[in-house]
């Protein structure tokens, strides 16, 4: 199964630094995020996975339209 889309991309609210890697996001800058990559699991980890990890239709509130009609 492969996105419709292959990047999401997500504009800074405030300053921030990203957990313990020392990296500083300012306000207003544009995020990309591969879909294809941060879809990608070794199951030794599937324990390990967090809320919001796997977004294969986005996320509120611009999630794909289509997400009720092709979930189970």
């Amino acid at each position: 199964m492969y996105p419709p889309l292959s990047m999401v991309d997500r504009v800074v609210q405030n300053n921030c630094v990203l957990g313990d890697t020392g990296i500083e996001l300012e306000k207003r800058t544009v995020v990309d995020l591969p879909l294809l990559t941060i879809h990608l699991f070794l199951p030794v980890n599937k324990i390990n996975i967090q809320l919001y990890t796997f977004m294969p239709f986005g996320v509120e509130p611009r999630q794909c339209v289509g997400t009720n009609d092709v979930r189970c």
